[in-house]
């Protein structure tokens, strides 16, 4: 008798485990205000997904394009984290199924053309770096394809005082983009960003763009990290 008890105890104790398990929010912002910046594939992606070392897990999947304006249509493909009411073999066919819809997001995406001639970057990051920390998901990432250069009525890098001050004192850059924005605690939350300079000027604007951003995170608990993890 205690045995058939201890069984049901294990097993009601499992399935809580596993209604309770992993999620994860994973958001892609992809910049395509210049052709130049890197599109997000599904290889990098899956080393973030995790579903190769936790296929159980719950994933929500957002996809927004960053351009001239702030408010931009997003995409999402969800994949319900496991149960024990599940097979497993139907399991491996949806986590393989999930990972095809987004590949072929990610091409579509990819392929289409746009003429943007300003650059709204920094919103449309705060605004999904805010939905991630409000989301109940376990894990809660952003990653972002972007150069950084803020062309919008926040800031603008290509003015020339604005690139002067940018290089010279990004402390005030960070202070100009926030001035009319709330930046709340981002604790939990972790930022990746992505692009890779083909020019020494380019790699000088990216940097001094990357610290703005370290200096407006500084006190949040937000993660932020140039690339992968991996």
């Amino acid at each position: 008798m205690r045995r058939f008890i201890l069984i049901l105890v294990v097993l009601f104790s499992a399935s809580c485990e596993m209604q309770q398990g992993e999620t994860i929010l994973l958001t892609v912002l992809s910049d395509r205000t210049d052709p130049a910046i890197l599109k997000p594939d599904l290889v990098t992606l899956e080393g973030f997904l995790g579903l190769d070392k936790n296929p159980n897990r719950g994933v929500e999947f957002r996809f927004k394009t960053i351009g001239n304006v702030d408010f931009l249509p997003i995409k999402s493909l969800n994949l319900q984290k496991y149960s024990l009411l599940d097979n497993n073999f139907q399991r491996t066919n949806d986590v393989s199924l999930f990972l095809k819809k987004i590949d072929t997001l990610l091409v579509q995406e990819n392929q289409n053309d746009y003429s943007f001639q300003s650059s709204s970057i920094f919103r449309p990051v705060l605004d999904e770096l805010v939905k991630a920390k409000n989301s109940d998901a376990t894990h809660k990432v952003v990653i972002l394809y972007s150069d950084l250069q803020e062309i919008s009525d926040l800031y603008n890098t290509l003015d020339f005082k604005g690139r002067k001050d940018l290089l010279h004192n990004p402390k005030l850059v960070a202070e100009q983009l926030v001035f009319h924005l709330d930046i709340p605690n981002l604790e939990g939350v972790r930022l990746h960003i992505f692009y890779y300079p083909n020019t020494r000027e380019e790699n000088r604007t990216f940097r001094a763009m990357f610290e703005v951003y370290k200096i407006i995170f500084k006190d949040t608990g937000l993660e932020l990290q140039i690339g992968s993890v991996h």
